[in-house]
């Protein structure tokens, strides 16, 4: 099978990870191209795997001939993945009958779901990464149920998983993990607390907030580090911005993730700690994080946005381990079972050989005034989500952010 998969850009974070784990997975029975403005120094080692490129962030009448021209002329795909391609998104109308196009929903909302459902009559499947995200898309864009899938995110296997699980389960002190950066979406203002309220006890223990330190509006804000809002202590590693080898490595390591998002899909960095056994620890919200961590099973679901309760949580777990060893074993087998590539390729193998297809007639040619419409309302659309998003998340996350600092130096 021919499959086109249009992404954005490669950087950091769960949207190249994806890129890089469903590349990966489907190259291996399949002829797969890969269409992207960059990515970045990522190699694909095997011959079933072409770059193409192509700017997904180009809405320009003049880029979407080409993606066209590379799809229609070039590819001949039997099914295209759109991840995050506002490019794919408005062309899709254009695209031959015949191909199966499928789109990614990567957030609960905003302009991920708004890309993942435009032109929603041309597409035959949306997968949402949980039943949390179905919802939202069938609420927010009406999107027909028969059209929309549940496709949990997944991680290919790590053959040295047991051998890690041992290690970790000797390990001491606890290595607490935090994947999230200060992306306003995981709630970076909630884990600061967290920390704070854990340097406060004498436990034993070793926390890593793993990503970037610098706040949200940076320019405007009297820090520089989020690392100046926490007490300095040894027990506490802020890392910034680390490449994909080295996160990968340190996720796999712990023995507690902390998960307090407020806003997500299905966080691969969550994911990827179960593949090697964890304790989770995660909020109440409506996220995947809810959906997969089946509270004292896995982890720990905490009730609100309360630091004290989450630092309770993680104090219980340091100060009696033993009665938490089997988390370990249950999170493994969780993943193995909804997680792992295996499953996600069955999946996705019976998405893709559905029939009949059920996105509405294609057009013929590309109409330059029709797409120039369909491409206002998009993009519309994309700004009205940016400031929501500004709205609803990075200005609170950047204010709370403020408070603590402004806190923080009144104390000292």
């Amino acid at each position: 099978m021919k499959i086109a998969f249009v992404t954005s850009s490669f950087y950091r974070g769960g949207i190249t990870t994806y890129a890089l784990e469903v590349i990966k997975a489907l190259a291996t029975d399949n002829e797969v191209y890969v269409i992207a403005g960059s990515v970045g120094d990522n190699t694909f080692e095997t011959e079933n795997v072409k770059v193409l490129n192509c700017e997904s962030g180009d809405t320009s009448m003049a880029n979407v001939r080409r993606l066209l021209q590379i799809l229609n002329s070039v590819v001949r795909p039997d099914v295209i993945i759109n991840s995050f391609s506002a490019l794919m998104a408005l062309a899709a109308p254009y695209v031959s009958n015949d191909v199966k196009i499928v789109t990614i929903s990567h957030s609960k909302c905003f302009m991920e779901a708004d890309i993942a459902c435009a032109n929603k009559r041309f597409v035959d499947y949306v997968i949402a990464l949980s039943n949390f995200n179905a919802e939202y898309l069938r609420d927010k864009y009406d999107m027909p149920s028969e059209k929309l899938k549940v496709v949990y995110n997944f991680f290919g296997s790590t053959p040295d998983a047991g051998n890690i699980l041992t290690a970790k389960l000797r390990r001491r002190p606890l290595r607490i993990v935090y994947a999230g950066g200060t992306a306003p979406a995981k709630n970076p203002g909630l884990v600061l607390r967290i920390i704070n309220g854990l340097v406060d006890t004498d436990l034993e223990f070793e926390f890593i907030f793993l990503g970037g330190k610098q706040p949200p509006f940076h320019a405007l804000q009297p820090f520089k580090s989020v690392e100046q809002l926490v007490k300095s202590d040894k027990r506490v590693t802020f890392t910034g911005k680390v490449n994909h080898e080295t996160a990968k490595d340190i996720i796999a390591s712990a023995n507690i993730v902390l998960m307090p998002s407020r806003m997500e899909g299905c966080p691969m960095a969550m994911l990827e700690a179960m593949r090697t056994g964890c304790i989770v620890i995660t909020s109440d919200d409506k996220t995947a994080c809810r959906e997969i961590v089946e509270n004292e099973k896995i982890g720990v679901v905490v009730c609100g946005t309360n630091a004290d309760d989450y630092a309770r949580a993680i104090a219980q777990i340091v100060e009696h381990h033993d009665d938490y060893l089997e988390y370990y074993d249950r999170c493994h087998k969780a993943f193995l079972k909804n997680f792992s590539q295996d499953k996600w390729l069955r999946d996705m193998a019976s998405i893709f050989s559905q029939s009949p297809m059920t996105h509405d007639l294609r057009r013929q040619s590309l109409t330059t005034f029709q797409y120039h419409m369909e491409r206002c309302v998009l993009l519309a659309k994309l700004i009205v989500s940016r400031l929501q998003k500004i709205f609803m998340l990075q200005l609170p996350s950047a204010k709370a952010l403020l408070l603590m600092y402004l806190k923080s130096h009144k104390n000292h």
